[in-house]
């Protein structure tokens, strides 16, 4: 987990199931629309990390949450070898990989 002292959300990290997480915010976000109304990103990104074993259970995370703001969010597992790219926003969450960059 990274942060700082007397930071109690993460910016990256990987836990003990092997699932890491890290982001790129966007000042004029990739696709638009800002909320501040929300769970900020970086106590989401902190869920993951305590809450997810797989990248699935990463993705249900940003899925069910009330995004705030437009970052670029990595996730990988290490189990499954793979990762994801993701376009996070208040509006909607879109996945990147391999297949279609």
């Amino acid at each position: 987990l990274i942060g700082w002292a007397g930071y109690i959300a993460a910016i990256s990290g990987v836990n003990d199931k092997g699932i890491a997480i890290s982001e790129k915010h966007y000042d004029n976000g990739p696709l638009g629309k800002d909320s501040r109304i929300g769970t900020p990103f970086q106590v989401v990104l902190r869920e993951i990390l305590e809450e997810s074993f797989t990248l699935d259970d990463a993705i249900n995370v940003m899925v069910n949450t009330r995004r705030t703001c437009s970052i670029w969010v990595g996730v990988g597992d290490a189990k499954f070898n793979t990762a994801r790219v993701f376009q996070y926003s208040y509006a909607e969450l879109i996945a990147w990989d391999w297949m279609n960059q």
